[in-house]
């Protein structure tokens, strides 16, 4: 049991603030503080005086010092975010009453965006565990009996984490689609050429602002081309009786990870840059057919999906390489079946 008593949160200067918990729902604790000058406060001077570099006079000081109390979140984060947009789509159709049917396009769409979210947090630190024994080893125990009651367990502080980037993101595509019956089919085709640029400039991802070298590390630019388009065919097998298939490729551009860790070089040490994670390919194919008579409806769908994602590089500091995540390929299949009566709902 923790010894913290439950206080309301204090109003911030940051914006709103939306504190959560972990610990039986308590937005704030109110507790024992952990700093590195009061870790030894308390102590009797005969225990302190077991430890190497600690003096009669400094055992004396800390053994009578108090453990200082501090009022601090779980967790609380604030966002202020902004998003401006702009996009245009031009066509070009084919003319009324024509059955072979045409359509040609652009578009073009812009975004300009900032984030800067906060982040603070005071997780709750048991002594014993985490500072007596990495540090003391055998002698934690006569340590950890000498700490002043309810000491034990101790609010640890943590600095304001503050990460602000701002983006700007352009894309810009060139489409066409074509109808072409032909008897009882109609043939269907579609292009589309899409370009896409990715922008990034981030300005803190932590306690402290970057500063030298860093800076260029937390700044890029990427573009992204990508073909995509569809085939498919409509057969009006007789009336009332329709069947179909299309298959179809879809593309998701890449773009930057902006919580990610990047780090100044220095002798020895490669310098870690923002690294972009590559586009998402989809591909789909779908079969189905549609019937409708005097008195009842019935339809069917086989739908099937292959999406394989692009690797992500996420750098770690102090790895030899960059840390990597591989979503692998995924599948999906999905299959419906539906039918109407005039005097019943419709199943499914």
């Amino acid at each position: 049991m923790v010894p913290c008593s439950s206080v309301r949160p204090p109003p911030s200067g940051r914006g709103a603030i939306f504190p959560t918990s972990d610990i039986d729902g308590l937005p704030q604790l109110r507790g024992p503080a952990f700093t590195a000058q009061s870790l030894l406060a308390g102590i009797p001077a005969a225990t302190l005086g077991l430890i190497p570099g600690i003096s009669p006079a400094m055992a004396d000081a800390l053994s009578g010092a108090t453990v200082p109390t501090t009022t601090a979140p779980i967790f609380a984060a604030a966002n202020n975010r902004r998003t401006d947009q702009w996009s245009q789509e031009f066509e070009l159709r084919s003319g009324a009453g024509s059955s072979f049917t045409w359509v040609v396009g652009a578009i073009a769409f812009s975004e300009r965006g900032s984030d800067f979210n906060t982040q603070m947090a005071a997780p709750v630190i048991d002594v014993v565990q985490s500072v007596l024994q990495p540090q003391f080893g055998a002698l934690a125990p006569l340590l950890a009996a000498g700490l002043p009651q309810g000491t034990r367990y101790r609010l640890f502080e943590q600095p304001e984490s503050l990460l602000a980037y701002r983006v700007h993101n352009h894309s810009y595509a060139l489409f066409g689609q074509v109808d072409v019956p032909l008897g009882k089919l109609i043939l269907t085709g579609g292009l589309r050429l899409t370009h896409d640029l990715r922008e990034i400039e981030r300005d803190q991802n932590g306690v402290l602002p970057f500063a030298g070298d860093e800076v260029a590390l937390n700044q890029g630019s990427v573009g992204f081309t990508r073909p995509t388009g569809h085939f498919g065919v409509n057969w009006r097998v007789r009336p009332g009786l329709l069947a179909w298939t299309r298959i179809a490729k879809g593309y998701l551009s890449g773009g930057w990870n902006a919580r990610q860790v990047t780090r100044a070089g220095r002798p020895g040490v490669p310098a870690i840059a923002l690294q972009p994670y590559e586009p998402e390919t989809l591909w789909s194919l779908e079969s189905g057919f549609r019937w409708r008579g005097r008195h009842a409806a019935l339809s069917g769908t086989l739908f099937r999906a292959w999406r394989r994602d692009g690797l992500t590089k996420i750098a770690i500091p102090d790895a030899p390489t960059f840390g990597t995540v591989i979503v692998m390929p995924a599948a999906s299949m999905s299959v419906a079946l539906n039918w109407k009566g005039r005097r019943r709902s419709s199943r499914a």
